[in-house]
């Protein structure tokens, strides 16, 4: 498993260094509405105040589902149309509850950098995920401390975590209902946690908590899923949202929900992909 030292902000902020050091800028805080459509090439794309960015290539880093349902909202799709999108299958939901302790270094020997909490219950828990679209009572965790082996994540003498546990996606008739359960999850979270790292808790000087309504909202990512489409085997690979769109000219898409798949490691190499694919840009007409 690879690591970048400052963590994923880290890999972020190297590329966008990328795009300032090419005379390119990025823009925060500016979300797009739609991408601009003519003649069925893309030539730019609007933002939510209005204004029209031009360009030669359009490149879409947000879900692919989004991107085709909500970017292009009056172009008739041939494959990824509404439809189709609502049929597929979205990976599960996260819940992720980051923590900063302070003055912990030394506690935890045995806790390394990745820790993998299993619950009791192995099918059973998998089925509540996904076949029942069921919140469970018991869990499995994935912890996550970089700062034993980053010491720039956190205060010196410090440690940074976070606890993932898979839950179900919102894409059912009646979805968790987070503003009732975050709390009463968390705290069963707690207990889990407190056999791994005891006394944690009252060692908590720092934390955020993450659900999959805020996946949908903060990320937009379809139904809150965690990881886009399932990549079951007629959703992975070739079967995904391909880097060079199938409905717009000069739109290319990049990321978990299109090829090669989900995780840092494949979202990199999805960049790589598109590197490739992508022709340089002609200067001055010639």
């Amino acid at each position: 498993v690879h690591y970048v030292k400052g963590g994923v902000q880290a890999l972020a902020d190297a590329m966008a260094n990328v795009v300032k050091e090419q005379g390119g800028q990025v823009l925060l805080n500016s979300n797009v509405a739609r991408i601009s459509v003519n003649n069925n090439k893309s030539d730019g794309v609007i933002l939510e105040n209005g204004l029209k960015l031009n360009a030669d290539i359009v490149v879409s880093n947000a879900d692919p589902g989004w991107t085709y349902d909500k970017l292009l909202p009056a172009h008739k799709k041939r494959r990824w149309s509404r439809n189709k999108l609502k049929k597929s299958r979205w990976s599960m939901g996260l819940f992720v509850w980051y923590f900063g302790t302070r003055n912990t270094k030394e506690k935890w020997q045995d806790v390394g950098h990745h820790t993998i909490i299993n619950g009791p219950r192995y099918r059973g828990l998998l089925s509540d995920i996904f076949d029942k679209c069921f919140l469970a009572d018991d869990m499995s965790i994935y912890l996550h401390r970089p700062s034993i082996t980053d010491s720039s994540v956190a205060p010196e003498g410090s440690d940074c975590f976070y606890a993932l546990s898979p839950v179900p996606n919102l894409k059912t008739s009646t979805p968790v209902d987070w503003c009732k359960e975050l709390e009463i999850y968390k705290n069963k979270m707690r207990e889990v946690l407190e056999e791994t790292i005891p006394g944690f808790s009252s060692e908590i000087v720092a934390e955020h908590i993450l659900t999959p309504e805020d996946f949908e909202k903060r990320y937009l990512s379809p139904y809150g899923a965690g990881f886009s489409l399932e990549p079951r085997i007629f959703q992975s690979a070739w079967f995904r949202p391909h880097n060079i769109s199938e409905e717009i000219e000069n739109l290319y898409l990049v990321g978990a929900g299109t090829h090669p798949g989900a995780g840092i490691p494949s979202v990199v190499t999805s960049s790589e992909v598109l590197a490739q694919l992508v022709t340089d840009p002609v200067i001055g007409g010639s």
